[in-house]
């Protein structure tokens, strides 16, 4: 993708201050730019975010980046550290900028060379520089420039964009992000102000001086939070997640309503490639999550978040997973069974289950030559089979058994991994313990 494409796309939607709902789709109405002429009372001149204008204070100042990728770096660092869940979203948000032609997907970027139609939704609170808010150079009436209008449709957001005047503000990377972090915000808010000073805090010099506990407790104070804006329809949802929900109620997406979700479905069977932090969300009573044969490379840590009675869990079949966050059960107090199967990645350690009530773990495919002793040590008591079968580590520690905290618990392996003295060894060394291992 050329940089000039790049450009265009980031400056497109960050502008959109408002929301309505007409005729079945939601409209995020419209997105402005500011021209400010020359002037000998400030340094404003060409095109500036509208947002970047309307929060500029004496006390916080912006920080200075050298180009777009150097400013997105930055606020995900700052996200990383404060706020892991909306790295998520940020994440997830940057994954379709490029696209323009593929109506598969989340969101679409269309240009408009002609221009767009002002539909005035700026809701400014402040002044402009005396100088700013001309539509251009020869402008003899001050105006804002309609920039971007924004249509959310049950499947696909729609962005349509002025390409001019994304030409000219992609000279400016701290313009080019105000923009699109504008745009990302919308996921997080409906209120203009909100995602305005949230677009400016996380642009502050003051910003990078928090602690990860401070910075998550400006976002809240300021009104922004990692969930959902609104109740997100089904229709919205990863297509094997609201293809499973459909098939569990037997009707249209978009007839689903939110406490169907609550309080009806207990399972979910997908294959999706990939998945959002929304897609499980408002499932209170969601019991079995199953995820196979699928492509899918990256898992939100907060994915589960609100599935508090999830018991069962299935990852099976998936080459380019290669981690799976350690966080990702953190809301999870039920899991029972948890199943990892062929997939790219091969966990060190097992602490990410610790304090779960985990009866049944099925581990096959692990990487590791040898399996340290304390491995298994994080599983609680009532652990009564682990399948560790056709992985490809060649030994265990000596007392690799012992940290086993059930002795009647049952241990499968696959007899062609070892050597007949380890096989003995690990056979030795169970049946001390009167754990029964079984070489398939």
């Amino acid at each position: 993708m050329n940089n000039k494409l790049v450009f265009s796309i980031l400056s497109l939607g960050v502008l959109l201050c408002a929301k309505t709902y007409a005729g079945g789709v939601y409209v995020g109405n419209g997105g402005d730019a500011v021209f400010c002429r020359s002037s000998e009372n400030n340094s404003f001149k060409g095109y500036y975010a509208l947002d970047y204008l309307m929060t500029l204070t004496n006390a916080n100042e912006v920080a200075s980046v050298k180009s777009w990728e150097a400013s997105r770096d930055r606020i995900r660092a700052l996200l990383a550290k404060g706020a892991p869940s909306l790295l998520e979203s940020f994440d997830s948000f940057l994954g379709d900028l490029d696209n323009q032609v593929d109506w598969t997907k989340k969101r679409i970027w269309l240009s408009a060379p002609h221009g767009l139609v002002d539909i005035q939704d700026e809701q400014i609170r402040r002044k402009l520089p005396e100088n700013c808010g001309w539509k251009n150079l020869g402008s003899i009436e001050q105006e804002m420039v309609q920039v971007v209008v924004r249509n959310k449709q049950p499947h696909i957001v729609r962005y349509e964009y002025d390409e001019e005047v994304f030409n000219k503000l992609k000279a400016a990377p701290v313009q080019i992000s105000f923009l699109l972090v504008h745009e990302w915000l919308w996921d997080h808010s409906e209120d203009p102000q909100i995602i305005r000073w949230t677009n400016q805090f996380l642009h502050s010099q003051h910003a990078e001086t928090l602690s990860a506990s401070d910075f998550n407790t400006s976002l809240v104070n300021i009104g922004i939070t990692a969930k959902p804006s609104a109740f997100l329809s089904v229709c919205e949802r990863s297509p094997g997640v609201a293809k499973s929900i459909v098939d569990l109620f037997r009707k249209s997406c978009e007839f689903v309503t939110p406490e169907e979700l609550n309080t009806k479905v207990d399972h979910i069977f997908t294959n999706d490639s990939r998945l959002t932090i929304y897609d499980l969300a408002g499932m209170t009573r969601l019991n079995q999550f199953s995820l196979a044969d699928s492509a899918i490379y990256y898992l939100p840590v907060n994915l589960f978040e609100t599935n508090p009675y999830l018991e069962y869990v299935e990852f099976v079949n998936l080459p380019n997973l290669n981690s799976i966050p350690e966080a990702i059960f953190a809301n999870n107090p039920k899991i029972v069974k948890l199943t990892i199967q062929n997939v790219g990645w091969s966990p060190e350690s097992l602490d990410f289950l610790k304090g779960k009530p985990l009866s049944y773990l099925t581990l096959q495919g692990l990487k590791q030559q040898t399996l340290p002793k304390d491995f298994l040590a994080p599983l609680g008591a009532g652990i009564f089979q682990i399948d560790l079968s056709g992985g490809s580590f060649k030994s265990v520690e000596p007392g690799f058994f012992a940290a086993i905290k059930n002795k009647h618990c049952k241990v499968f392996l696959t007899r062609s991994q070892f050597t007949p003295e380890v096989v003995k060894q690990m056979r030795d060394e169970a049946e001390s313990l009167n754990i029964k291992v079984h070489f398939n």
